[in-house]
């Protein structure tokens, strides 16, 4: 699966603030704009397995509910299963978990590719 993962470094929050958190870690990931929708698809799919149409209900239009989860799904957050869509794991630590393990595959194949160059390059 393909991965879009922005990685920004900031001061950590000094809040325990639920929300605040939430919007921390989406900031972290590359999300700036709209990022209280994104917070709230966050919230809703970190409960519960739901489809498009409930996840929408009261944050924004379906198609544009669409365009953030498919956002959300590619940077790994939450996933679709059947026609539902979900936390990636069971807790969002392990979310975290498993994105680092994606970027360290992306990593170690730049790495592989890096090498080629390398080789290509000196000759």
């Amino acid at each position: 699966m393909e991965r879009e993962i922005l990685l920004r470094r900031d001061k950590l929050p000094t809040t325990n603030d639920p929300e605040k958190l939430m919007e921390y870690l989406l900031r972290s990931l590359g999300i700036e704009r709209n990022i209280n929708a994104y917070r709230r698809i966050l919230e809703k799919v970190y409960r519960d397995s739901l489809t498009t149409g409930e996840i929408s209900s009261g944050i924004a239009k379906r198609t544009t509910t669409i365009y953030y989860v498919k956002k959300l799904v590619r940077i790994g957050l939450i996933v679709k299963r059947g026609s539902r869509y979900e936390l990636r794991e069971h807790t969002l630590e392990n979310t975290m978990r498993e994105i680092k393990k994606d970027v360290d595959r992306i990593l170690d194949d730049l790495i592989l590719i890096a090498k080629k160059i390398d080789e290509v390059v000196r000759v």
